[in-house]
């Protein structure tokens, strides 16, 4: 029974399908291949094929757009790379440039010291001597200190006089001696105080990221470039003031690179202005550059603020430099 049932089935998929045209009337001369029907099983084939083909153009889809992805990850880390390069290279053209004025200062600085250690050294070697001819004078008088002693049976009044004009002439070269020698070594220390001074070198340089600025604003230099015999790096950064931990003459210069129409910046110390600048008139980019010497004591702050009512900073050549010179 069961078998019965089953050729049943397999003669209804085969036979029983779905009309394609509703105007189509059976009669008897249709046996070519052109029915107006499908069977089952056929629509379940062709719908089989249908799924299978879909199959493959979604696989198809996503390999491509895995392959564009890897593609436009590998473009962009490329150029990635090139620009970094690029920043790179670019600043390092800008860091020589901008230590150009220093290396020079830097070397004149040697030159000084190396002729003042040569002096110092003369001063001590004719101290030295000094020392040693003290020491052979105070030995003398040791020695006439002795024989006055043993000249002491001698009765004469002349004799005693002459002694007596002798140790006062000894006395009066010992103080001499002793003057010379305190005078030469208070030279000596003079010397080794102007000595000290000249080694306190203070030189620092900063330079500026892309930034905008209202009237009043302290531009900040963020980008430290170079700095040495100055420890308060971090504060200037943060605040954007140079505060002077040696008393001397220092060298300012200032280079502002900005698009901005008519905008202008000044130098200041400890509040009051002591340079003016004009940037740009035409409203491109260009370069204004101010240079000041000013003596700055200890705990003296220099400062550059944005004076215009708008100015755009440009990092490329907008930088601050300050050197103790003196």
């Amino acid at each position: 029974m069961r078998f019965f049932y089953a050729c049943m089935f397999s003669f209804f998929v085969a036979t029983t399908g779905f009309l394609l045209e509703s105007n189509f009337t059976n009669n008897g001369n249709n046996g070519g291949t052109n029915k107006p029907f499908l069977t089952i099983a056929e629509f379940y084939e062709t719908k089989k094929d249908q799924q299978h083909e879909r199959d493959e153009l979604s696989h198809k889809i996503e390999l491509m757009r895995h392959d564009s992805d890897k593609t436009l990850a590998l473009l962009t880390s490329q150029i990635q790379n090139k620009l970094s390069s690029l920043e790179h290279a670019v600043g390092k053209i800008s860091a020589m440039n901008e230590t150009c004025s220093f290396e020079q200062k830097y070397h004149e600085l040697i030159a000084k010291h190396t002729e003042l250690q040569k002096q110092f050294d003369t001063l001590r070697t004719e101290y030295t001597s000094l020392a040693n001819e003290q020491m052979v004078t105070q030995n003398k008088i040791k020695s006439l200190e002795v024989k006055m002693k043993s000249m002491g049976e001698l009765k004469a009044v002349q004799q005693v006089q002459e002694l007596t004009d002798l140790k006062d002439k000894v006395h009066t070269i010992e103080s001499q001696t002793h003057s010379l020698a305190v005078h030469e070594q208070a030279r000596s220390q003079d010397f080794l105080a102007l000595y000290n001074h000249t080694i306190e070198l203070v030189a620092f340089t900063s330079c500026a990221t892309d930034a905008g600025y209202g009237s009043g604003s302290i531009i900040k230099f963020q980008n430290v470039k170079y700095q040495v015999g100055f420890s308060n790096g971090s504060v200037f950064t943060s605040n954007g003031k140079f505060k002077a931990s040696l008393q001397g003459l220092y060298h300012v210069s200032v280079s502002i690179v900005s698009s901005t129409l008519d905008g202008t910046f000044d130098i200041y110390k400890n509040g009051s202005t002591i340079s003016h600048n004009f940037i740009s008139r035409s409203g491109v980019y260009e370069m204004a550059t101010a240079v000041v010497a000013h003596q700055l004591h200890i705990n003296d702050t220099v400062w550059v603020q944005a004076s215009s009512s708008y100015l755009v900073v440009d990092s490329e050549g907008s930088c601050l430099t300050i050197i103790k010179i003196k």
